[in-house]
């Protein structure tokens, strides 16, 4: 006796033009002497569930567009493990020490960047297991305060040796 069945999934809008998913499957129904009585047709709702992964993979998509457009990544660490990992953007050498702030990161080619780091500690029953937070490339921004210094020292410069005269 072989037993077919494949689930289905369909949507569906109500009077109201509310959406509604359903998974259903059928399943044949044998008698002793392998002959089929009937089907046995299953049916759920599955809407709440469906609706679910839907907005889980909209946010998904959200989240990878906004990373890479503001260039901002996030990272987590496992205590219990002791690793480290990097998502997004950078994978960086860690130097294994908490921070908060504007650090350095050597990014997995070599680059030398700035990022913008800030993270959480992860506590699960009063223990700490981890910590987790996100990072911004901020090495345009780096650059532009390192040109706007050069720019003030030679103007300083300029003006420093300008005749005493001059205003």
């Amino acid at each position: 006796m072989e037993i077919h069945s494949e689930v289905h999934i369909e949507r569906h809008l109500d009077n109201d033009k509310n959406e509604r998913w359903f998974q259903w499957f059928n399943r044949t129904w044998y008698g002793d002497k392998e002959n089929i009585l009937g089907i046995i047709l299953s049916i759920e709702d599955v809407s709440e569930r469906i609706q679910n992964e839907l907005k889980l993979e909209k946010l998904e998509v959200l989240f990878k567009e906004k990373t890479e457009i503001g260039k901002i990544g996030h990272w987590e660490y496992d205590a219990e493990k002791n690793e480290l990992f990097w998502y997004n953007i950078t994978k960086a050498i860690n130097t294994g020490k908490y921070v908060n702030g504007r650090i350095p990161l050597l990014t997995a080619k070599g680059n030398n960047i700035w990022v913008l780091a800030a993270g959480q500690p992860i506590i699960k029953d009063k223990v700490f297991v981890g910590l987790i937070g996100t990072f911004q490339d901020i090495m345009d921004i780096v650059r532009a305060e390192a040109k706007i210094i050069e720019n003030e020292r030679l103007l300083r410069t300029v003006l420093d040796n300008l005749p005493l005269n001059a205003y």
